[in-house]
């Protein structure tokens, strides 16, 4: 290294390194060379390189862990714009594998790539400039209402919730419902009120990757629903719950994330039996019910007639658009009451703004009649898709068209690898989509040949061409 001025090398030395850990170079988590190899490489002495690694740990910059080497534990502002590149997602992956990262953060990455990878089958949203023209602005949805500069209630609003149990059939009244902030809030909520370490929890494998993240975070044991493969068997299920006794059993049974996989109504009655005998929460996690294609779905929250042992939630944002963040819980009066407390303590409520705004569309019959639109603009753009995908299935990829909801849940011959196919592959041809490995339960590798492809936020021009661009490049690979 030249060195700038008369400062003492090993402060340069810092500076330089510190300035590639702030510039997102080296990511939070990851692993520094040994002050030896430093040395080495910089041709300093063990004694400069070693002031260089205790400048940048007092500067707060990398944590040095003794028989592990240093680590950064920096995290520069967000740029998306600037720090989402193919090495970054990689390296995010690996941190994932490595145990060291939330798998989340690496969702969120992939559907934040718009600006290099015009082509996002990553991102399960709606298309925004579709559903833009369908609903009403903020603006004149909420004319004529004023903020009322107070803190109202901590349930939420008292008007929005019965409008909610009369929309959406809830077997109860207004104190059964709790608006949240959408269903990740949902999900933190339920766990920090009814979980503890080394408690037991029963989750569909594959399933929402969020979920996985909040209950690991607690150090819940997580045991495995092959529902998706196997299907509900209600004795297997039976001789799990006498075993393993869960405090809960989370699903997302209405076109499940990833999947697309819907509980039987039948199924549903034998979970809800089974739910009173062994004392457990089916805790549903609902965004797509009414994304139905082929047949109704009844969720749980309003199939079941006390809501003693069902804990609904339902979100709002994926129509009204994620920047509202409003949800709903529905639940016994019981539960209602002591999650009060602790949205009490985390955030004071949800957000008027967002509450009116829901209250107000469906008040006027607006979402019903926006949600039957969607539906219909999904049904041709899942009949396009399937249509494009079909090739694929003479080299031995399976996938079935869904019945719902807004993804294709696709299994490659497995010896392929889905994450391999991104970062090598599809990510330089502006194509991104969420590997199956990102949905496994305990594992990273049991769904690593497995993908999920949206079909609902990229345009019609664009989910056409990015679709037979993916076909193409997967094409290819499979004919090599």
């Amino acid at each position: 290294m030249k060195y700038k001025d008369s400062r003492p090398q090993y402060i340069q030395l810092a500076e330089k390194l510190s300035d590639r850990i702030k510039s997102g170079e080296f990511i939070k988590g990851a692993k520094l060379p040994s002050v030896r190899n430093f040395a080495l490489a910089e041709g300093i002495s063990h004694i400069t390189a070693n002031k260089v690694f205790v400048r940048l740990s007092d500067q707060g910059l990398v944590e040095r862990v003794h028989g592990s080497g240093s680590f950064v534990i920096y995290d520069p502002p967000f740029d998306m714009e600037k720090r989402v590149t193919e090495k970054y997602v990689t390296d995010q992956f690996n941190l994932i594998k490595s145990s060291k990262q939330n798998r989340s953060l690496l969702v969120t990455l992939l559907k934040n790539t718009t600006h290099i990878c015009p082509y996002n089958f990553s991102y399960a949203l709606l298309n925004p400039d579709y559903v833009n023209k369908l609903l009403p602005s903020v603006s004149s949805a909420l004319s004529g209402w004023e903020c009322k500069r107070e803190y109202g209630d901590m349930k939420g609003s008292l008007h929005l919730r019965e409008e909610l149990v009369k929309c959406f059939s809830i077997k109860g009244n207004t104190e059964n419902v709790l608006i949240t902030h959408g269903n990740q809030h949902g999900i933190n909520l339920i766990a920090q009120l009814l979980l503890n370490s080394g408690d037991y929890v029963f989750i569909e494998n594959p399933t929402y990757t969020g979920a996985v993240d909040t209950f690991s975070n607690l150090n819940i044991n997580l045991i495995n629903l092959d529902i998706f493969k196997l299907g509900f068997d209600g004795v297997e299920f039976e001789q799990k719950l006498i075993k393993h006794k869960p405090k809960l059993v989370f699903l997302t049974p209405n076109f499940s994330n990833p999947t697309g996989y819907a509980l039987s109504i039948n199924e549903r009655k034998e979970l809800l039996n089974l739910s009173k005998k062994y004392n457990f929460y089916i805790v549903e996690d609902d965004h797509w019910s009414e994304f139905a294609y082929d047949h109704e779905i009844v969720p749980f929250y309003s199939l079941e007639t006390t809501l003693e042992n069902v804990i609904g939630l339902r979100g709002f944002s994926k129509v009204i658009g994620p920047d509202a963040r409003v949800g709903a819980m529905f639940a016994s009066k019981q539960i209602i009451d002591e999650v009060e407390k602790i949205v009490t303590l985390q955030s004071l409520g949800v957000s008027d703004f967002s509450q009116e705004y829901l209250f107000k569309i469906l008040r006027n019959g607006c979402y019903q009649n926006v949600i039957k639109r969607i539906v219909d603009d999904l049904n041709q753009r899942r009949i396009i898709a399937n249509k494009i995908l079909l090739p694929l299935k003479k080299y031995g990829v399976k996938f079935d068209i869904p019945d719902g909801g807004i993804n294709f849940w696709i299994e490659l011959p497995e010896s392929y690898n889905s994450e391999e196919l991104l970062f090598k592959t599809m990510f330089k041809e502006g194509i991104t989509f969420l590997p199956g490995s990102l949905s496994g339960v305990n594992s990273l590798s049991e769904y690593a040949h497995c993908l999920r492809l949206n079909f609902s936020y990229l345009s019609h021009s664009s989910l056409k061409v990015g679709l037979k661009k993916f076909v193409r490049l997967l094409i290819n690979e499979l004919s090599d």
